[in-house]
């Protein structure tokens, strides 16, 4: 599968390509990046879209269904959705609503590209490092080697570097080389920064195949192109009883944890940026760690963060979707002064994010966990479900499907997504969501006992999320474990002084009434004060 939307090549200063120009402003179509002047210029990949097939079809007016049909691919977006994508597109071209000289809107017609553009086949763009040419992180994947002595073996090893570009294309914060660009250097023994530049690429992914006998073994390794660190390696042990089924399988196990690692990578890499060279995507990666604290003051630091990346670019979805988890939090946590307040908030910023790409994953999941605590368990698994959709590989996204299942009281579906999930990306930040999940889903199907020992488990990774000691308290009180209910309970007003049954009686997160009766009254006897 060839990745077309997304920016596959990096140009590089000496090499002179092929670029449409319009005022100070140009795009190199082939590589799919935007320059002003000489200087590359990050663009969201929906925005780039919309700005090229305006300018491909600006012999015309464009309705706003052929932009759904072509841009948005068919998906269902409100004319509020396609306006701020055109605002956003006129912005980063130095155009706005009235001035119109770029984009001309023409009243219940459509949009028209009206700037005169001229071609220039020697255009010499400034140097572009691996670094700070593009906000979101780029990857190559190499053609595995096979070791097998087997020239037949060589389709399978192919198979899997061509499965995982397809499936990490699925991530819409990696930007992936196509196979026929990584492919060409296969046979290519340059160093690790020599390949990255080459290819345009912050990260290569590179393995080999192993075959004997029945069995297969798989090395895979991550490669920060920079400095030619290792950032992840793994070995894969299967027998080949179904090689697809094999196949598709590591394929999957190896996309999940790729992700996170790079996500890790990243936000180590932010740190040594200086603030007079940080992008949108740089400040989001300094909020991440502080999000992930769950702390009164780290949810506050990671606000503000969260508040100069949007600044920089109010369009930002991965950054206003944040926002609103963090306010959530806030809400969750009583570090809000008002609840109804704070929810009004995240419940704005979840709409604003999802009106800009109603396809964006990162926006389908904070309107998920916005309508989780809302009291919109159906909206939310809806979310939930979309995003899964939009990124199949995310293991978050699988986890916030299987807590809105536990929530709506349909344990043995939990149980089915949540398992499915159980052997991968071990170093996800997301790993505790899974474990609470586990708790929920138990509970929710009146399995108390394995709900205190899978939170048991889980709380380890994350003391300072409340949702553990709440349900193992529950849990552990209505199994008859009153030791671990009346602990549970003392960890529960350490992290959350202001929890009483009055809060728990008026926002239970069930749907079914049997299920928040049972709830109540664990918490009773696990000795939560009335008041």
């Amino acid at each position: 599968m060839e990745v077309s939307w997304k920016p596959l090549f990096f140009s590089w200063k000496g090499q002179k390509i092929l670029i449409v120009r319009f005022g100070d402003n140009s795009l190199d179509k082939k590589g799919y990046i935007f320059f002003k002047g000489t200087e590359p210029v990050s663009l969201e990949p929906l925005v780039f879209s919309l700005l090229l097939y305006l300018l491909e079809n600006r012999e015309r007016v464009v309705s706003k269904d052929e932009l759904v049909e072509h841009v948005w691919q068919g998906r269902a977006v409100s004319d509020a959705a396609i306006t701020s994508a055109v605002n956003l597109a006129r912005r980063a071209v130095d155009d706005d609503g009235k001035k119109q000289s770029v984009i001309k809107t023409f009243p219940r017609r459509g949009f028209r590209f009206v700037a005169e553009i001229t071609e220039d086949e020697n255009f010499e763009a400034n140097t572009v490092t691996t670094d700070t040419a593009f906000e979101k992180p780029s990857i190559a994947v190499l053609p595995f080697d096979n070791l097998s002595g087997d020239c037949e073996q060589n389709y399978f090893a192919d198979g899997i570097s061509e499965d995982l570009i397809t499936a990490l294309s699925r991530f819409r914060r990696l930007v992936v080389t196509a196979r026929n660009t990584s492919f060409a250097y296969a046979d290519e023994s340059k160093d690790k920064f020599e390949l990255g530049r080459n290819l345009g690429v912050r990260y290569l992914l590179e393995g080999s195949v192993r075959k004997a006998g029945n069995r297969i073994r798989i090395n895979v390794q991550l490669i920060e192109t920079t400095g030619g660190n290792h950032v992840w390696a793994e070995r894969y042990d299967r027998d080949l009883t179904d090689i697809f089924d094999v196949q598709d399988e590591l394929t999957r196990r190896i996309a999940i944890a790729i992700e996170p690692e790079i996500t890790l990578a990243e936000i180590e890499r932010a740190k040594t940026f200086r603030t007079d060279n940080i992008t949108a995507w740089d400040f989001y990666l300094r909020a991440l760690p502080h999000f992930h604290f769950v702390t009164k003051q780290d949810n506050a630091l990671a606000i503000a963060e969260l508040e100069k990346a949007i600044k920089l670019d109010d369009g930002y979805v991965p950054a206003i979707a944040l926002l609103a988890l963090c306010h959530v939090y806030s809400v969750l946590h009583g570090w809000s002064k008002s609840r109804s307040e704070m929810i009004k908030k995240a419940g704005e910023l979840t709409t604003l994010a999802t009106s800009i790409d109603p396809s964006d994953p990162a926006a389908n999941l904070a309107m998920s966990w916005y309508c989780l605590y809302d009291n919109q368990l159906e909206r939310g698994l809806t979310a939930a479900r979309n995003a899964a959709e939009q990124e199949p590989n995310s293991f978050i996204a699988w986890c916030q499907v299987g807590s809105l299942l536990a929530h709506l009281c349909r344990a043995e579906e939990a149980y089915n997504v949540l398992r499915s999930i159980e052997k991968s990306s071990v170093r996800d930040p997301w790993r505790w969501w899974w474990y609470m999940n586990w708790g929920n889903a138990y509970f929710a199907g009146g399995r108390y006992e394995d709900a205190v020992n899978i939170l048991l488990k889980g709380k380890e990774l994350r003391p300072s999320w409340y949702g553990f000691y709440v349900i193992l308290a529950a849990s552990a009180a209505n199994s008859g474990q009153q030791k671990i209910a009346e602990e549970a309970v003392e960890l529960l007003l350490k992290v959350l002084p202001r929890a009483t049954m009055r809060g728990f009686r008026r926002y239970p997160t069930f749907a079914k009434q049997s299920v928040i009766d049972a709830l109540i009254t664990g918490l009773q006897k696990a000795g939560v004060p009335e008041e």
